[in-house]
């Protein structure tokens, strides 16, 4: 008999609460990845600002290369992928440029909102030989 009860009760709960939801208003989250794409245009700075730095890669690169290599070793999963990840370990080690700095600024186009320049370095702690590239967002 109590069992009886208990159950009539939840059902009774459930059928409650399925019918009140619909009352209250659902609210979306809104999220912006990266978080740049939702700044506007108006707040950019019209010069080069530091938005982002690394100064040392080698810690990323390894932990990224290790879960590359480790889903090798997962059943189903070919040893290629285990190559891979350590090739791409070592040539990142060996060839990559170790630390960079994001810069964004407002930009001058006007169907796009602003302009990112990513300045890598060959060496840790922002030192060596440097490449530039631009990216428009």
């Amino acid at each position: 008999m109590i069992k009886k009860f208990y159950k009539s009760t939840f059902v009774v709960f459930i059928l409650v609460f399925s019918i009140i939801t619909p009352v209250f208003p659902n609210k979306t989250a809104e999220a912006c990845y990266p978080a740049y794409q939702c700044m506007s245009k108006s707040i950019l700075p019209t010069n080069y600002k530091l938005y982002f730095s690394n100064k040392n890669r080698s810690k990323g690169l390894l932990v990224g290369s290790l879960a590359i290599g480790a889903a090798g070793l997962i059943p189903g999963m070919s040893v290629t992928s285990f190559l891979a990840g350590s090739a791409f370990g070592i040539k990142e080690y060996s060839k990559g440029y170790m630390s960079y700095k994001v810069y964004i600024k407002r930009s001058s186009k006007s169907n796009k909102k602003g302009q990112l320049k990513f300045v890598y370095y060959k060496e840790k702690n922002f030192k060596g030989a440097t490449k530039t590239t631009y990216s428009d967002f």
